[in-house]
C-alpha cells in the first residue's frame, strides 16, 4: 500500500437506519409506480407502514419521559407515519426515513400541544382575550397588607430596590 493507511468510512445513524430498512425500498419504487387505482397500492402501503413501524415506535419511545402512555404517543406516531407514506413522492430523489422522521416527530409534538397541559391549539387566540386571574392579595382576603402583617426578612438578607 505504499506505506498510506486505510482509512474507513464512518457510518452515520442514517445510513444504519437504511440498512435496517433497505428491504422495503424496492416496495417504495413499486408503490410510487402504481397508479392510485391499482389493487395492488393499497396492500404495498400496508406492507410500507408495518414496516417502518419500529421506526416510529421507536420515536414514540423518546417522548415517554413526558408522562404520556407509550399506547398514546406510538399512535400519535403511527399517524405521522401513514401522514409520511401519503405525502412522500419517491420521485423527488430523497429517501422516506429523511422524510418521515420529522413528520412522525411533528405529529408526536402535535399530540403533546393538543392532549397536555396546555390549551390545545384551537384556543390559544382565545386565551388573550380571558380575563386576568385575581392575584393581588388585598382583593382575595378582603384585608389590606400593612408592615405587621409583612413577613419579616432574615437579619442577613439584601434588600434589592
Amino acid at each position: 500500500m505504499n506505506g498510506a493507511t486505510a482509512v474507513t468510512p464512518s457510518v452515520s445513524s442514517v445510513d444504519t437506519k437504511q440498512n435496517k430498512y433497505a428491504h422495503l425500498i424496492p416496495l417504495q419504487r413499486r408503490y410510487a409506480e402504481l397508479s392510485c387505482d391499482d389493487p395492488q397500492r393499497r396492500r404495498l402501503r400496508e406492507q410500507l407502514i408495518r414496516g417502518y413501524l419500529p421506526g416510529a415506535e421507536h420515536i414514540a419511545r423518546r417522548f415517554t419521559s413526558r408522562g404520556e402512555p407509550l399506547d398514546e404517543l406510538a399512535q400519535a406516531a403511527t399517524v405521522g407515519l401513514i401522514k409520511a407514506g401519503d405525502r412522500f413522492e419517491a420521485t423527488h430523489g430523497s429517501n422516506f426515513l429523511s422524510f418521515a422522521v420529522p413528520t412522525i416527530t411533528g405529529e408526536v409534538r402535535r399530540y403533546f400541544r393538543d392532549h397536555g397541559c396546555g390549551a390545545p391549539r384551537t384556543h390559544h387566540p382565545r386565551a388573550a382575550v380571558l380575563p386576568p386571574t385575581n392575584t393581588d392579595p388585598n382583593r382575595r382576603t378582603g384585608r389590606h397588607l400593612t408592615d405587621a402583617r409583612l413577613p419579616s426578612a432574615p437579619p442577613n438578607a439584601r434588600v434589592i430596590t
